[in-house]
């Protein structure tokens, strides 16, 4: 069997709304589900208090959530923020839905959340790193960066045959998209899904590593007017002789 990443989970509230509730999907019997909560707090100055997930009856851990909170061009009133959670999906899993509350009992939100399953993996030690950034495209303030790109760092340089999953999320009042990140000079992603409003968009990209990447994720676009971003990154381990032979589907 090869190393299977399926686009699940997603969508993106319009107005706002605390909790929000995903698309209904069913994920694959016996993997590893990864939800990347990306949201934007609104017209209040509020700190990130980010509640489990809910939906399918999984049990839902938390792998971090971003380190700070980033104001929309300058403004604290529309902080971004986002969170990583993962669960073991069992044997016979039924369609469900998934709840996330990137702001508990405190704001509503806009939200732009996307899951994902991981099939065929390493037994142990599937995670190998992850990491987590937030950041103000434009902190001067003004109506939000036009021209603004987004960076997440890993820790370490990616084994060769892993797989690197990588999120963003961005609030920007004009969408534009996001372009598809890079790892250095021609070390390029794929597109799983992306999904948008006009007010956030948020996309999951997937890259089969060669070992030979940068340790720093870059889009280079990430739309128009763009106040702030949120942007993950995992690297999946992939089962010894079937590097070679890995499949992906949106």
């Amino acid at each position: 069997m090869a190393l299977i990443v399926t686009a699940r989970h997603a969508g993106v509230s319009v107005g706002t709304s605390s909790p929000y509730v995903a698309s209904s999907a069913k994920p694959s019997a016996n993997s590893l589900l990864l939800v990347f909560d990306g949201a934007q707090g609104v017209n209040t100055i509020v700190s990130q208090v980010h509640a489990t997930p809910t939906g399918g009856g999984w049990t839902y851990t938390q792998l971090g959530t971003s380190p700070t909170q980033a104001n929309w061009a300058g403004d604290p009133q529309y902080p971004s923020t986002g969170a990583i959670w993962q669960a073991s999906v069992g044997a016979s899993p039924a369609a469900h839905t998934i709840t996330v509350d990137a702001f508990t009992g405190t704001e509503t939100a806009i939200y732009a959340p996307i899951a994902c399953d991981v099939t065929d993996y390493k037994p142990s030690g599937i995670i190998v790193q992850y990491a987590q950034k937030a950041a103000d495209t434009q902190p001067g303030g003004g109506a939000g960066n036009s021209s603004a790109s987004g960076t997440v760092t890993l820790d370490a340089t990616p084994t060769a045959g892993n797989v690197v999953i990588v999120y963003f999320f961005v609030a920007a009042d004009s969408l534009g998209g996001i372009s598809s990140p890079t790892m250095g000079s021609g070390k390029t992603f794929t597109s799983l899904t992306q999904q948008g409003s006009g007010t956030v968009q948020s996309g999951l990209w997937y890259r089969l590593a060669d070992g030979s990447e940068s340790t720093t994720i870059t889009s280079a676009d990430l739309g128009q007017l763009v106040g702030n971003y949120y942007a993950a990154a995992i690297e999946i381990a992939a089962i010894p002789n079937y590097t070679k032979a890995m499949w992906f589907t949106a």
